[in-house]
């Protein structure tokens, strides 16, 4: 039996807005083949790809650029231990849940195993330290907020195959999207709630008011780019609230209009116009007056609400 001792990854990580990783990485590995010794008529066959090695692949993903001599390199020693190295760039896809978008964390995986060899002829394992990260890995939309290493057994119709898997946590900084998106949506349900301190009769400015908010919010939302999912996201949540909230002051802005305009019954009925303008001012002025208390308090328990259950 040959051990694949050590897979060790220093990478480099690019991440596409489309749930692509794509790694560039140097894979180490190392075996005993008491066959081999690190003289020179090895070192050539070597170089001519000539004595064995474990051909790993990558179970998932598609390799960009295949190795060639200047990125792979072979060491032998006395005691039969053999060095591989080779360098590599992968491309993989990502898990896409979104429910939490832009909060949300996804995952990554990156398998590493063989085709050739079951499980009783080559068996990987990770050593101790099996992977560096560079330093200079710097994602726009993402940290990386664990790693986590292990092998498995994979189950095949010719056999039982040993695989190595990296598990890679991303977490998404979510900043871009607060200030681009949720902050805006909330200032224009605050802008929208002027209407209650202008004048009932007014509805035309009123009306004017609220459809000027609920264009900027549809633009906002837009120009955001949001990913298109089957499903509602905690973005898709903020945004479709924030316009319920400015729906319902139009809607006020309507009925408070209609109540302070006494209607022909009304004026019958009392044979006094003066007193129902009075009655149905006092009701629009009243409504105002309770809209501008009930409306922000539901709209502050919304985000208390919404920060626990995405954000916290």
């Amino acid at each position: 039996m040959r051990e694949c001792h050590q897979c060790h990854l220093p990478w480099k990580l690019c991440i596409s807005g489309h749930k692509e990783v794509e790694y560039d990485l140097t894979l180490h590995h190392r075996w005993i083949d008491h066959r081999l010794s690190p003289d020179s008529n090895t070192r050539k066959m070597a170089v001519a790809g000539a004595i064995w090695t474990p051909k790993l692949t990558f179970t998932q993903g598609i390799v960009l650029r295949d190795p060639d001599d200047a990125t792979q390199f072979w060491r032998g020693f006395l005691d039969g231990k053999v060095l591989y190295s080779e360098r590599l760039t992968l491309r993989t896809e990502c898990s896409q849940e979104l429910e939490f978008f832009p909060f949300d964390t996804q995952t990554c995986y990156l398998k590493i195993g063989t085709y050739r060899f079951p499980i009783e002829e080559v068996q990987l394992r990770w050593e101790s330290v099996p992977m560096n990260i560079s330093p200079d890995v710097n994602m726009a939309q993402f940290h990386i907020a664990d790693v986590a290493w292990y092998s498995e057994t994979e189950l095949r119709p010719t056999g039982n195959f040993s695989v190595l898997v990296v598990q890679l946590v991303l977490f998404r900084f979510p900043q871009h999207y607060i200030v681009t998106g949720l902050i805006p949506a909330v200032v224009m349900v605050a802008v929208s709630y002027l209407v209650f301190w202008m004048r009932t009769s007014d509805l035309v400015s009123r009306l004017l008011l609220c459809c000027s908010t609920m264009v900027v919010l549809s633009v906002s939302y837009m120009a955001c780019n949001v990913p298109p999912t089957p499903y509602l996201k905690a973005f898709d949540i903020w945004f479709g609230v924030c316009a319920a909230f400015i729906l319902v002051t139009m809607i006020e802005s309507v009925a408070v209009e209609s109540i302070a305009r006494p209607t022909t019954k009304d004026i019958k009925l009392t044979n006094c116009r003066y007193e129902a303008i009075q009655r149905g001012e006092w009701l629009a002025l009243w409504a105002d007056r309770a809209s501008r208390v009930l409306l922000p308090m539901s709209l502050l328990t919304f985000t208390a609400v919404y920060y626990g259950t995405y954000i916290a």
